[in-house]
C-alpha cells in the first residue's frame, strides 16, 4: 500500500510529537503512582511497626493460649484445606467452642489491641469503648479496614493455608450505620482457615523471613480496593509465633490515581489532534509540488514519456521539476531505442523461445539456460531445391526463398505455433500447445502453396512442392554456444524424427507423413491412412507412419479415403513378407486410383524385393 509524501510527513511529526507527550506523561504517571503507592506502603509499615509494639508478654501468652485452643479444637484441616481454592476462607472449630474462645478474656484482650491499631489509622482521636460500641463517623473512619492476626498450621509447612486467631471483625458489625452488613462488615470469626492469593506472597513471608512485607501493588476483591502488609510478632527468643495483618483501604487514592491516567490519556489525545493538524497544514503546503512530481512519474511508470510538469516555483522543487523534464526526455529517447532493439531482437530470436526460458528480453538470457518441454515438432523442405536454385542468380534465390517463406511463415503464427529456424529452403517450427494445430498448420500450407503456385505458373516459374514430417514429444529449449557467440536451439529425439519423417515424403510421394504418436494425440480430428512401418536413420525400432490424407486435394482425399481399408490391408500383406500377394493387393489399389503415388512406390518395391527372392 503506497503512502502520500504529504501523509507521510503528517505521520511523522504526529508520531514524533505523540511520542515525546505520550512518554513525559507516562513517566508523570508513573513516577506519581510510585510516590504516592511509596508512601502509602511507608504509612502503613509505620502503623503496623508500631502497632507491634503493642502486643507485650500478656498479648503474646493469649496469642498461644488462643493458637493453642484453636489447633487443639479444629479437626479435619487437611480435608478442609484441600476444598480450599486461593482466596477463601473456611470454618474449622465447632460453634460452642468458637464462641467460648471469642467471650474468653485472652481473645477479647487481642481484639481490643487490634482495635486500638486500626483506629490508630483515624483521624478522630477517641477514648477506648467496648467493640461494639466504636462505630466512627464516616469522616473520622480509619484508612485501615482490617487488622487481624494469623498463625501458621502443621498442616501447611509452606504456609498456604494459615489459621485466624482475631480479627475486629470477629462478629458481623454495623459500622456505617446503613442497616445493612456489607462485605466488608461481615464476620471473620477465630479458628477460620484462610489461603491467601498465590499472587500475595507479602501474606506468608514473614513466617519465612521474619521481617515486615507489603504488597507491591494494591489489589481489589469483594471488601474493596486495599494495600496489605504482614507484620511479624515475635516472642522472647524472636521466633514469629503470628502475623499481623494490615488492610489499608485505597480506594479514594487508586481513584484519585485513575482520574490522573484519564487526564494523561486526555493530554495525550489533545497532543495528537493538536500535532496532526499542524503536521498536515504543513504537509499541504509541500505537498503541490511534491504531488505533481508524484503523478509525472506516475506517468513515466505507466511510459508516457512524453510527460512534462510545471512547477511555478524558483525553490528546490522548481529545481527538482526541472531536472525531471530533462530527465524524462532522454529516458523516452532512450526507450525509444531500446524499443527498437528489441522489436529487431525478436526477428532473430522468437518471442515464445524468450518466454519459455521464462526471460523477460534477450538481455536476460544466458549461456546453459535450458527447459523441458511436450511439443510437436513441424519439419518443411522443397523438394528438388536444387533444380529450381539452378536456374536462379544468387539475388533471385534470396526473393524466392523470401517469398516462398513470407507465405508460409505467418500460417505457422496463425496456428499458435513459431519458427525455431531456417535452414536454408527448411522451416523447423514448434506447435507448443496442441498437436492438431501442427496438423491444420500443415493442412493450411499445403493449400496456400496451391494458390501462391498458380502465381507462378501464371508467370512461367515451376511450381513449389514441399514435404512436411510431425512428431510430438519431449524436446529441450536453451542456449547453446560461447559467451560471445550463442544462439537458441531445439535438443531432442523428436526433432530427429520429424526431419527424418518430412524426408520419407519424398520416397512415399506423400505431402504430410506424422508419427503414430501425432494420430493419438490427435484423436482422430484429421483423414490418415497407415503407410507400414519404416526403420529411419537413428533408430534401432521401426516405427509407424501415417500420410495426412487433408493436405492432399478433394479429389486426391475422396479417392484415398475410398481405397483406404484396401491399401492398409496390402501394407499388412507387405510387412508380413508376402510380396506377390501384396503386389497383387496394391495394384488393385491402383485399379480404382491410378493416381495414387505411394501405391506404386510399394508395386515397384515387391517387384523387385519379389526378385531378389
Amino acid at each position: 500500500m503506497r503512502f502520500p509524501f504529504g501523509l507521510k510527513l503528517g505521520l511523522a511529526i504526529s508520531t514524533l510529537a505523540v511520542g515525546v507527550t505520550t512518554s513525559a506523561v507516562t513517566i508523570f504517571y508513573l513516577n506519581t503512582k510510585e510516590t504516592v503507592l511509596n508512601q502509602m506502603k511507608r504509612r502503613l509499615l509505620d502503623v503496623g511497626h508500631t502497632g507491634s509494639f503493642l502486643f507485650g508478654p500478656e498479648e503474646r501468652a493469649a496469642i498461644y493460649s488462643i493458637r493453642a485452643r484453636v489447633l487443639d479444637g479444629s479437626a479435619d484441616r487437611t480435608e478442609r484445606m484441600q476444598s480450599m481454592e486461593p482466596g477463601d476462607f473456611g470454618e474449622s472449630l465447632p460453634p460452642s467452642l468458637r464462641d467460648e474462645i471469642q467471650e474468653s478474656p485472652a481473645f477479647l484482650r487481642l481484639v481490643q489491641v487490634l482495635r486500638t491499631i486500626r483506629a490508630g489509622s483515624s483521624t478522630l482521636i477517641e477514648p477506648l469503648r467496648e467493640y461494639d460500641e466504636n462505630v466512627p463517623e464516616d469522616d473520622a473512619k480509619p484508612d485501615i479496614n482490617f487488622a487481624y492476626l494469623y498463625a501458621p498450621i502443621p498442616e501447611s509447612p509452606d504456609y498456604s493455608t494459615v489459621v485466624m486467631l482475631a480479627d475486629t471483625n470477629f462478629i458481623p458489625v454495623d459500622e456505617d450505620g446503613d442497616g445493612v452488613i456489607s462485605a466488608d462488615e461481615e464476620a471473620n470469626p477465630t479458628g477460620n482457615l484462610y489461603s491467601p492469593p498465590r499472587d500475595r506472597p507479602a501474606f506468608w513471608q514473614p513466617f519465612q523471613t521474619g521481617n515486615m512485607h507489603v504488597t507491591r501493588n494494591w489489589y481489589g476483591d469483594q471488601w474493596g480496593t486495599f494495600l496489605s502488609a504482614a507484620i511479624p510478632i515475635k516472642d522472647a527468643e524472636g521466633n514469629v509465633i503470628a502475623v499481623l495483618g494490615l488492610d489499608y483501604l485505597v480506594t479514594s487514592e487508586a481513584n484519585k490515581l485513575e482520574a490522573l491516567l484519564y487526564l494523561c490519556v486526555g493530554l495525550i489525545a489533545a497532543s495528537l489532534v493538536l500535532s496532526v493538524g499542524v503536521a498536515f497544514f504543513l504537509a499541504y503546503l509541500m505537498n503541490r509540488p511534491i504531488q505533481k512530481l508524484r503523478e509525472g512519474a506516475e506517468r513515466v511508470r505507466e511510459r508516457d514519456f512524453s510527460t512534462q510538469i510545471e512547477v511555478k516555483t524558483s525553490d528546490e522543487f522548481g529545481l527538482l521539476a526541472n531536472t525531471f523534464n530533462g530527465m524524462v526526455t532522454e529516458i523516452r529517447e532512450y526507450a525509444q531505442g531500446l524499443e527498437d532493439l528489441s522489436q529487431a531482437y525478436y526477428r532473430f530470436v522468437p518471442r515464445e523461445f524468450l518466454e519459455y526460458l521464462e526471460r523477460k528480453s534477450i538481455i536476460d538470457v544466458q549461456l546453459g539456460d535450458q527447459v523441458q518441454r511436450e511439443m510437436t515438432v513441424f519439419f518443411s523442405d522443397i523438394r528438388s531445391f536444387t533444380t529450381l536454385s539452378e536456374r536462379m542468380t544468387p539475388a533471385d534465390n534470396f526473393n524466392f526463398l523470401n517469398s516462398y517463406l513470407g507465405t508460409v511463415s505467418p500460417i505457422i503464427r496463425k496456428n499458435h505455433g513459431f519458427i525455431d529456424k531456417y535452414i536454408g529452403d527448411a522451416v523447423m517450427a514448434l506447435f507448443p500447445t496442441d498437436v492438431n494445430d501442427a496438423i491444420k498448420c500443415s493442412v493450411d500450407v499445403h493449400a496456400e502453396l496451391r494458390d501462391y503456385n498458380q502465381s507462378r505458373l501464371g508467370s512461367g516459374q515451376l511450381p513449389v512442392n514441399i514435404g512436411v514430417g510431425l512428431h510430438n514429444g519431449k524436446l529441450m529449449l536453451g542456449t547453446v554456444g560461447e559467451r560471445k557467440r550463442m544462439e537458441g536451439t531445439v535438443i531432442s529425439d523428436a526433432v530427429n524424427l520429424a526431419s527424418r519423417l518430412e524426408g520419407l515424403t519424398k520416397k512415399f510421394g506423400c505431402r504430410v507423413l506424422v508419427s503414430e504418436q501425432v494420430i493419438k494425440d490427435s484423436h482422430g480430428n484429421f483423414e490418415s491412412r497407415f503407410l507400414g512401418r519404416v526403420r529411419v536413420k537413428g533408430k534401432a525400432v521401426a516405427i509407424k507412419v501415417f500420410e495426412i490424407l487433408d493436405a492432399d486435394t478433394n479429389e486426391e482425399k475422396a479417392k484415398k479415403i475410398d481405397t483406404r481399408v484396401d491399401f492398409e490391408n496390402a501394407v499388412h500383406i507387405f510387412q508380413s513378407g508376402r510380396f506377390g500377394d501384396a503386389m497383387a493387393a496394391f495394384e488393385q489399389v491402383i485399379k480404382r486410383n491410378p493416381d495414387d503415388p505411394t501405391a506404386q512406390v510399394y508395386i515397384s518395391r515387391c517387384r523387385g524385393l519379389a526378385r531378389a527372392s
